[in-house]
């Protein structure tokens, strides 16, 4: 969609790489990538480029392969331009296909595969949109580079792998461990340089939760050196209706926010007679029943998507005996108490994070699952996800802290279960993208509210302002994501309205969700992370003609010193005239800019001048009446974009 764009300061110092050249990611010791890369700009003209910091790679800006399938359009592309994703024929595989949203687009997911075995974290996208014939738009990947002499060979078997983790002392209080399986592990660093090698990889975790560990390892199959050992512990007819009483809006469980009655959905509520039913977005559901005497009617809170576990505190229980056709009220938690309402709160917000996940990508069934969500543990101060066993888990008040079983805390957590069945990476990744899933669901920039006592938050992603490229603690530089979505959400509101604004970011959130291959170590978000929410913004599949809100999203990222592409890089040459005798210097920007871009004109660092593009991607001003002598005229905002001219009489 063509659209009148402002380059502003979009362009800063970054490692992402954005040209149309061959030259694109100075690899000259691979030939057949340079080649790959000539091939796919030849038969794509127009075609974008781009090199993360971590090897990643990403392809947009121009419709590419196009077919009457998605499917085969998707085959057709990987065939004959995998290569430029730095991948040899077969190393990726399509392992899920599915809608995004209730966009005409549909994303492929890839995996990369080194001798038959996956590799950690070596993942991809294709996205293909349809209307008519199935276009491959865009696809990215994180690319293992394959060792020149091959993996090296298994020494070590699986029983001897697991062996050298259980001996450690470090490990010695982990009791339960799942089975081993072959992979393949790219040591921490960047991902394309670090030399990959052949691993068993495994769990290990406590059956117990008052202390809780749980670990990934990676064990090195041919030398049986452990490689890594990465904490997997990420720091919320008979008629009736489900209610309880839970902590109300945001706030935690404290004196000056009491427990209110509230609809409890996904509730399984069970008759004496073995039927069941599960409460709806109301909170009611109907049990069949075919008789006339009175049954029992129970209920947990538990159902088909979350099951409440108390550490400390009784179990809420519901029983009745009811007489046909009721009805039943099922409340729990009638005499509010700190651990009962954990419960509630844990089942309330787990659930509802759920249906807003769901509710907008209804095709992606990787949260189709129960998920364990333990309240109370008897610590303080903290609340965790982990995939060992795949559970939430929330403390008790204490030590300056109230229950962490809220609102915001419960989305957050949440939020890395999201991450993780996704198969994305953790880290500053997934802390950010778990604090941007809580603060656009509950529309609040503050992840946390009066987590401690004295008033305090967890986080204030506002007041911290964080910037890309970040050096800092994981859940520090996750802020950097947290930031960029909070910002594209108020300038969707500022353009659209703030209710369409809401929703049109909450969606656009999830959309991105369905193509980001995330980001490594402490870059949350990153300069290709732009081009993803602008490639999900996208209507017709062309980036280079801009989005139909590519300068709210962009203008978020730039507040945040990540690059959107589409600017500097884009203007290939600065041709200054002043004809002897005259005073007026001509300025000739040629560029491949979309028609209608706006660049601000500056002669000596002062007097700027707005020039516009036209079709051909050329922008002209005219500086009247300057003084005799050298003169030096610049693109604002692209300081290496700028040229000298001479006026003489």
């Amino acid at each position: 969609m063509a659209t009148r764009r402002r380059i502003r300061a979009a362009l800063v110092a970054t490692t992402l790489i954005l040209v149309r050249s061959p030259a694109w990611g100075q690899e000259p010791e691979d030939e057949g990538l340079l080649g790959a890369q000539e091939a796919l700009q030849d038969e794509f003209a127009g075609v974008r480029l781009a090199r993360g910091e971590e090897g990643e790679r990403a392809i947009y800006g121009r419709p590419m392969t196009a077919t009457m399938s998605a499917e085969k359009a998707v085959h057709q592309w990987m065939e004959r331009h995998a290569a430029v994703l730095g991948a040899h024929r077969g190393d990726l595989r399509i392992v899920d296909q599915r809608p995004i949203g209730t966009s005409n687009k549909r994303v492929f997911v890839l995996q990369q595969y080194l001798d038959g075995l996956p590799v950690e974290d070596g993942i991809g996208r294709v996205v293909v949109r349809g209307g008519g014939r199935a276009q491959v738009i865009y696809a990215a990947a994180r690319i293992a580079r394959r060792p020149a002499a091959g993996l090296p060979p298994e020494r070590v078997s699986a029983e001897a792998a697991l062996a050298v983790v259980r001996r450690m002392p470090a490990y010695a209080k982990l009791t339960e461990w799942s089975a081993a399986r072959r992979a393949v592990y790219v040591p921490p660093g960047a991902f394309l340089d670090n030399v990959p090698v052949r691993v068993w990889t495994f769990q290990g975790w406590t059956a117990r939760h008052e202390d809780f560990a749980a670990y990934s390892f990676f064990v090195d199959a041919s030398t049986g050196e452990l490689r890594e050992a990465r904490s997997e512990v990420y720091h919320v007819d008979i008629s009736g209706q489900v209610r309880g009483s839970a902590s109300p809006g945001l706030l935690p469980d404290i004196a000056t926010n009491l427990p209110q009655s509230v609809v409890l959905t996904e509730a399984e509520v069970r008759s004496s007679l073995g039927s069941a039913a599960v409460s709806d977005a109301e909170g009611e559901f109907t049990l069949a029943n075919e008789g006339t005497n009175a049954i029992l009617v129970e209920a947990d809170l538990a159902g088909p998507w979350v099951v409440i576990q108390p550490f400390l505190g009784d179990p809420l229980h519901f029983e009745e005996s009811v007489a046909p056709p009721g009805p039943v009220d099922v409340f729990f938690n009638p005499t509010p108490t700190e651990f009962a309402t954990a419960q509630v709160n844990g089942f309330l917000h787990a659930n509802l994070t759920r249906v807003f996940y769901k509710s907008r990508q209804p095709a992606f069934t990787g949260l189709d699952m129960p998920l364990d969500c333990f309240v109370n543990l008897p610590d303080t101060c903290n609340a965790f996800f982990t995939p060992a066993g795949l559970s939430i888990n929330f403390f008790g008040a204490g030590s300056g802290c109230v229950n962490t079983a809220y609102s915001t805390v419960i989305s957050h957590e949440f939020g890395h279960f999201i991450v993780n069945r996704h198969g994305l990476p953790q880290g500053a990744f997934g802390e950010g993208y778990s604090d941007s899933l809580a603060m656009l669901q509950h529309d609040d920039y503050v992840v946390g509210r009066n987590f401690f006592v004295n008033g305090a938050p967890v986080r204030d992603i506002l007041a911290a302002n964080k910037q890309y490229p970040c050096f800092g603690e994981v859940h520090e530089c996750g802020q950097v994501l947290g930031g960029v979505w909070w910002d594209v959400k108020t300038n969707l509101q500022a353009s659209l309205g703030a209710e369409e604004g809401l929703n049109y970011a909450r969606q656009l959130l999830t959309d991105w969700t369905e193509i980001t291959i995330g980001g490594r170590l402490l870059n949350s978000a990153h300069p290709l992370t732009a081009v993803e929410v602008l490639t999900v913004d996208d209507n017709d599949g062309d980036l280079l003609n801009g989005t139909p809100n590519s300068a709210t999203i962009c203008e978020a990222f730039v507040a945040h010193n990540i690059p959107c592409p589409g600017g500097c890089e884009d203007i290939s040459r600065l041709r200054l005239t002043c004809r002897d005798g005259t005073f007026d210097v001509r300025a000739t920007v040629v560029s491949s800019l979309p028609a209608g871009t706006e660049l601000t004109l500056l002669i000596d660092s002062i007097a700027p001048q707005t020039a516009t593009a036209n079709r051909f991607g050329r922008a002209s001003s005219t500086f009247s009446n300057v003084s005799e002598g050298a003169h030096e005229v610049c693109v604002q905002d692209c300081p290496e974009v700028c040229g000298v001219v001479t006026c003489s009489p």
